[in-house]
This record gives structure tokens, C-alpha cells and sequence, in this order.
């Protein structure tokens, strides 16, 4: 079966959403790998939507953000997330899940991100004294990510809108 490059992306984000529910709903699987699984579905989603033409979408992890920003302007979106005619109230909300989107797109590892990702080990400074500090090698699996929660609203808000962005374009 072949693909447009929106196409494939599209359908890779739908497979890599639903391994990403069964994790949610798995007691025994730490947040590091649904917080991956998160990443990439968000960044597949909106490389789906940067696609144009028959060319592939810039290679980057940095896509969700600009994602939102552009779907706040796409009816078909507005509709898909159940805003049918609310144009400023869908604009509103999805503002409001700006901030959590950053937290998800900086969840990706780059040679310049050194903060906490949920996929590799990171090495911490940690203040000790004022005249030392020593280095801690830090593993996803033991870190809380607590900033990221998935019960919390705005994870939840932002699940939601993801997998109504998924919808689109099924019939």
C-alpha cells in the first residue's frame, strides 16, 4: 500500500495513539514511555499537517506548537473537535493547550536539550554546597515527569484534542 507523505504520517500518529491508550490504561508501564509514545503521536500529527505537495515535512522534533497554532485557523479542525460554528471558543482552547504542547515537543531529545526526555538518560548538575556540585545520571524510568501528568487537566484537554485531530479525514 503506498502513501502521501500527510497520509503516512497520519496513519503512523493513529497506530502509534492507539499503543498510546493501551498504555494509559496499563497499570504497570512507567510514564517515560507513554510520555514518548505522547511525543511522537504529537509530532507525527502535526508533520502530517506540514506536508504539502508530494514532499516530505521539515525534519524536526519542533512541530506541535506551530501545529496548534496553525490549526486554530483550520474549519475543518474546528469541526473534527466539535466547535462547529465557535470559532473563537476553538481558538480559545486551543491556546489554552500551548504551554502543555511545548512541555510534549521538549520531551525530545536534541544535541541542544539537555532538560529531562523520556526516552535517554541525562546527566544532572545538582548543588550540593555553595562551593560544589556534583553530577547525577538520571534514567527516565525513575523520574516523575511530574510537570506532565496524565491525569491532569491539561494532559487530559490535550489527549482529547489530539485524538479528534486523528479523526480527520476519516469518513
Amino acid at each position: 500500500m503506498g502513501f502521501s507523505w500527510k497520509s503516512a504520517f497520519l496513519f503512523q500518529a493513529r497506530s502509534d495513539f492507539r499503543l498510546l491508550q493501551l498504555l494509559n490504561r496499563s497499570g504497570s508501564v512507567e510514564l517515560c514511555h507513554r510520555l514518548h509514545y505522547l511525543q511522537m503521536v504529537s509530532e507525527k500529527l502535526a508533520k502530517s499537517f506540514q506536508s504539502k505537495g508530494g514532499k516530505p515535512p521539515r525534519t524536526t522534533h519542533k512541530a506541535f506548537v506551530d501545529f496548534l497554532r496553525f490549526a486554530q485557523h483550520r474549519k475543518d479542525l474546528e469541526a473534527v473537535c466539535g466547535y462547529s460554528g465557535r470559532t473563537k471558543q476553538f481558538r480559545a482552547h486551543v491556546n489554552s493547550l500551548l504551554s502543555v504542547a511545548k512541555a510534549i515537543e521538549d520531551l525530545a531529545p536534541s544535541s541542544r536539550n539537555q532538560l529531562a526526555n523520556p526516552e535517554y538518560p541525562w546527566e544532572e548538575k545538582q548543588i550540593v554546597s555553595s562551593r560544589r556540585t556534583v553530577s547525577v545520571i538520571q534514567a527516565p524510568a525513575d523520574f516523575s515527569f511530574g510537570y506532565l501528568d496524565m491525569r491532569s487537566l491539561g494532559m487530559i484537554r490535550i489527549m482529547r484534542f489530539i485524538e479528534s485531530c486523528l479523526r480527520w479525514g476519516k469518513n
